[in-house]
C-alpha cells in the first residue's frame, strides 16, 4: 500500500496549513490508489484533494473532486462513506452561499448518517444558518433547536454556544425578544466558561440590542460600550465597527442626531477598509434616516439607493424590507407618490412573506396616507383596517408581564392609525344601517364612529398604565378591555364591508346575466327569429333592468324597442332582415353599457373585498372575460355583414378616384359618387359655408363621410355604423393620404396610382 505514506504525508501537511503541499502529497496518493485498483484508497484520497481545494477557497474543484468520491462510494456501498461525501459537497455549497443546494446535500446525508454525533449536530445547524439566509426564520428555529439538543447531549460546548446564539438572533428577528434575551445570556454564560472572548462580546452586544429594542436604551448603549472595550482589547475591526454603528442606533433613538450621525460615519469608515458591503449598507441606510431627520431628503434617498443595492446583491431579505419603506418615506415626504407607492408596495410583499407583522402593520398605514391625499378613500380605509388588524393580534403578544417593555416600540403608531380612520370615516362614512339588519347590529349609522372614539380612549388609558408605576392586574385588565373594543371594531367593519361588496356583488351579477339575456337574442337574430321570440327575450330583458337597474336610461330604449317588433309582427311572423340588423347594433351597444356597470363595479368590489383569491371574485372575472371576447367576436361580425362599398373622391372637386365593393351590390360607384358630390355641394349652397356631412341615409344603405386634408370617403353600410368601424374608417383615410400626399397635392389627373391603395384596405378593414 504505497499510498499510504503519500495520504500520510499529505495529512501532515494539511494540519499545518501547508495546503498546495497536502494537494501535491494526496495527488500522488491518488495515483498510486489507481494503480492498486484499490478503490478505497482512491475514494479518500478524492476527499481529501477536494477539502485542500476548499481550504484554498477553490469551491468548484472541491465539488468535481468530492463527486468524484461520491460515485465511487456510492459503487462500494458504504452508507457511512456516501454520507460523508454528501456532507462534504453540502459543506462546500454553503461556503459559496448557495443555500439550497447545500440543504439538498445535507438532507440525502441526514438520511444515511444516523448516529447522533457531531458531523449531524453540525449539519443540523447549518441547515438552520442555510434557512435563516434565505428569511425562513421559523424553519431556522426549527433546526437551531435541533442541533442545540444534540450538541447538549453529546457536551459539545461550543456547539451549544454557536446553536443558542444563532437561536437568539432568528427569535430577534422575529421580534421574540425574551426568548431571543435568554439564548444570548445562556450562549455567554457558556462562552464565559470556555474563554471565548469573541463570542462573550458577541453575546454582550446582542443583549444590548434586545434591551434597546425593548426601550432601554441606557442599558443597551452599556451593553454596547462593554462589547466595544473586549472588541478593542482584541483588536477586532468587525467587532468594533458593529458596535459603534449600534451605539449610533441608541443615540438616534435617544433624537441625539449628531451624535448618531458621528457614530454611523465612523462604523462605515472601519466597514469600508474590511470590504463588508452588508454592513456598509446598513450604515449607509441608517445615515440615511439621520439625515431624513435633520430634513436632509436629498442626501438620505442617495444613502438608501446605494444600501438597497447592496442589500439586494447579498440577499438580506429583512435588510431590504426596511429600506424599501424608509425609501417609501422619503420619495412620499419629497412629493414623488409614484416612487414612494412602488417602494411601499414591494416592502409589503416582503414584510408578509417574512412574517413581520409591525413591518406591515407600518407599510399598511403609510399605504393608507398615501391613498387619502390622492383621495382614493376606499383604498385608504382598506390600509388602515388591514393595519388595525394587525394590531390587534400583536395585543395578545403583550398580555405578558415581560412584554410591557416592548409596548412602546411596536404600538407607536397605533394611536396615530385610530386617528387617521376616523378621520377618514368622518369624511366617508360608513352607512351601517343600510347595510346591517338592526337585530345584528346595535348602534346605527354611527356605530363605527363611537367604537373608534371609544378606542381612542382605551389607548390613551393605556399608554398612561404603561408610562406609570401600576401594578400588572391593572395593565393586564385595561389590555384585555382594549383587545375586546378592536375585535367589535374589526367584526362591525368586516360585517359592513361583506354586505357592500355582496351588494356591488349582485350588481355585478345582475348586468352578466343581463347581457347574456341579449347575446342570446342576438344569436336569435341570425335564424329568421320570431317576433314572439323576440319579444319574449325584450321582456326579460325589461324586467331585469326594472328590478335591478330602475335608474338607467336603457328601459326606455327597451320599451321603444318593444313597440317596433310588435309593428313588424303585424306584418310577418318573422323579423325582417333589415329590422334585424337594426336589432343587433342595438343589442351590442345595450351590451357595452352593461359590460361597462359591471366592470365600474368590479373596481369597487376589489377594494371591498380586498382579495384577488375570493371565490366570487374568480367568478365574476370568469364571467367579464368571456362577455368581454364574446362582445368583441360579435362586433366584428355584424361589421363584416353590413360592410358594402367604400368610395374616394376628391374633397373639392368631388371626383371619384378610388372604390373597393366588400360584398355584390347594384349601387353604381360613379353615380354614387357623383350623387354624394352633388349633395356635398347641394349642403355647402345652403350654409353658404363649406361643410362635411357625416351620416346620410341611400336606398337603405347608411352611408358615413370621413374627411382628410385632401379626400372624402364615403363607407356604405347596410347597417349602424359601429365605434370599432368609425376610428378604422378615420385610421384608412390617415393611412391614405399619408402613403398618396404627393399625388393629391399635384393633381396630375392620373387616378390610377391610387389602386396601390388596396393593402390599406385590408389593413384597416378586415377584421378577422
Amino acid at each position: 500500500m504505497a499510498y499510504m505514506k503519500w495520504f500520510n504525508d499529505g495529512n501532515a501537511h494539511f494540519q499545518e496549513g501547508r495546503h498546495d503541499q497536502a494537494l501535491e502529497c494526496w495527488q500522488k496518493a491518488l495515483e498510486l490508489g489507481r494503480q492498486e485498483k484499490n478503490d478505497q484508497a482512491v475514494s479518500k484520497s478524492l476527499m481529501n484533494i477536494g477539502t485542500a481545494y476548499g481550504a484554498k477557497g477553490e469551491w468548484k474543484k472541491a465539488i468535481q473532486y468530492y463527486h468524484q468520491g461520491l460515485t465511487i462510494e456510492r459503487e462500494i456501498g458504504d452508507s457511512e462513506s456516501i454520507a460523508e461525501c454528501l456532507m462534504n459537497i453540502g459543506d462546500a455549497f454553503f461556503a459559496q452561499e448557495d443555500w439550497s443546494s447545500a440543504r439538498d446535500y445535507y438532507e440525502q446525508a441526514l438520511e444515511l448518517h444516523d448516529e447522533d454525533d457531531q458531523p449531524r449536530a453540525r449539519m443540523l445547524l447549518n441547515m438552520g444558518l442555510s434557512l435563516f439566509s434565505e428569511g425562513s426564520w421559523n424553519e431556522a428555529i426549527r433546526y437551531y433547536q435541533k442541533s442545540f439538543e444534540l450538541f447538549k447531549e453529546l457536551t459539545d460546548l461550543e456547539g451549544i454556544s454557536n446553536s443558542l446564539a444563532n437561536l437568539g438572533i432568528a427569535y430577534r428577528n422575529m421580534g421574540q425578544w425574551e426568548e431571543a434575551i435568554q439564548a444570548y445570556k445562556q450562549s455567554l454564560e457558556i462562552d464565559k466558561e470556555l474563554g471565548d472572548q469573541v463570542g462573550s462580546a458577541t453575546d454582550i452586544m446582542n443583549i444590548g440590542i434586545a434591551f434597546e429594542v425593548l426601550g432601554r436604551t441606557k442599558e443597551a448603549i452599556e451593553h454596547y460600550q462593554e462589547s466595544l472595550s473586549i472588541f478593542r482589547t482584541l483588536e477586532n475591526e468587525k467587532g468594533i465597527a458593529t458596535c459603534l454603528l449600534n451605539i449610533g442606533n441608541a443615540f438616534e433613538i435617544l433624537k441625539k442626531w449628531d451624535k448618531a450621525l458621528d457614530f454611523y460615519e465612523k462604523s462605515r469608515e472601519i466597514f469600508e477598509k474590511l470590504d463588508d458591503k452588508s454592513n456598509i449598507s446598513k450604515c449607509l441606510t441608517n445615515i440615511g434616516i439621520t439625515l431624513r431627520k435633520l430634513g436632509k431628503w436629498e442626501e438620505a434617498i442617495v444613502n438608501y439607493e446605494k444600501s438597497l443595492t447592496w442589500f439586494k446583491s447579498l440577499n438580506d431579505q429583512a435588510a431590504i424590507s426596511k429600506c424599501l419603506i424608509d425609501l417609501g418615506v422619503a420619495y412620499y415626504t419629497t412629493g414623488k407618490w409614484e416612487k414612494a407607492l412602488e417602494y411601499y408596495k414591494e416592502s409589503w410583499d416582503l414584510f408578509r412573506k417574512l412574517g413581520d407583522r409591525p413591518g406591515e402593520a407600518l407599510t399598511c398605514i403609510n399605504l393608507g396616507l398615501l391613498h387619502q391625499e390622492h383621495g382614493e378613500k376606499n383604498q385608504a380605509l382598506k390600509y388602515f383596517i388591514d393595519a388595525f388588524g394587525i394590531y390587534s393580534t400583536l395585543l395578545t403578544h403583550i398580555d405578558k408581564e415581560e412584554y410591557r417593555e416592548s409596548y412602546a416600540k411596536e404600538f407607536e403608531e397605533l394611536p396615530k392609525l385610530i386617528n387617521n380612520l376616523q378621520n377618514l370615516l368622518e369624511e366617508k362614512p360608513i352607512e351601517v344601517k343600510e347595510f346591517v339588519p338592526a337585530e345584528e347590529m346595535e348602534g346605527g349609522a354611527e356605530l363605527m364612529n363611537q367604537l373608534l372614539s371609544q378606542l381612542r380612549e382605551n389607548i390613551e388609558e393605556l399608554n398612561t398604565t404603561m408610562k406609570s408605576q401600576t401594578g400588572y392586574a391593572d395593565f393586564s385588565k385595561n389590555v384585555s378591555g382594549l383587545m375586546n373594543l378592536v375585535n367589535k371594531t374589526l367584526t362591525t367593519f368586516s360585517l359592513t364591508e361583506k354586505l357592500r361588496s355582496e351588494k356591488i356583488g349582485k350588481i355585478i351579477l345582475d348586468s352578466i346575466e343581463t347581457c347574456n339575456i341579449c347575446l342570446m337574442l342576438y344569436e336569435s337574430c341570425d335564424q329568421d327569429p320570431k317576433a314572439s321570440t323576440v319579444l319574449s327575450y325584450l321582456a326579460k330583458i325589461n324586467s331585469r333592468l326594472k328590478g335591478s337597474f330602475p335608474e338607467l336610461d336603457l328601459i326606455e330604449a327597451i320599451q321603444n324597442t318593444i313597440s317596433m317588433v310588435n309593428e313588424e309582427s303585424r306584418k310577418s311572423e318573422t323579423i325582417s332582415g333589415g329590422f334585424a340588423l337594426e336589432l343587433k347594433f342595438m343589442l351590442l351597444t345595450w351590451i357595452k353599457r352593461l359590460f361597462g356597470l359591471a366592470t365600474s363595479n368590479r373596481k369597487l368590489y376589489i377594494e371591498s373585498v380586498g382579495k384577488f383569491d375570493d371565490e366570487t371574485f374568480r367568478k365574476l372575472e370568469s364571467e367579464l372575460n368571456g362577455i368581454s371576447e364574446r362582445l368583441n367576436i360579435e362586433e366584428i361580425n355584424y361589421a363584416y355583414e353590413i360592410l358594402t362599398l367604400l368610395i374616394i373622391t376628391k374633397k373639392i372637386s368631388g371626383i371619384p378616384i378610388y372604390q373597393v365593393k366588400f360584398v355584390e351590390t347594384s349601387i353604381d360607384p360613379d353615380l354614387l359618387g357623383g350623387f354624394l358630390s352633388a349633395i356635398q355641394s347641394f349642403g355647402s349652397e345652403l350654409s353658404k359655408e363649406k361643410t362635411s356631412m357625416e351620416k346620410l341615409v341611400y336606398r337603405g344603405f347608411n352611408i358615413n363621410f370621413q374627411d382628410g386634408e385632401y379626400i372624402r370617403c364615403a363607407l356604405i353600410l347596410k347597417g349602424v355604423i359601429t365605434e370599432l368601424l368609425s376610428k378604422r374608417l378615420k385610421q384608412f383615410v390617415s393611412d391614405f393620404e399619408e402613403q398618396f400626399h404627393d399625388g393629391l397635392v399635384k393633381e396630375t389627373g392620373n387616378i390610377s396610382q391610387f389602386e396601390a391603395a388596396d393593402p390599406l384596405v385590408k389593413k384597416n378593414f378586415e377584421l378577422r
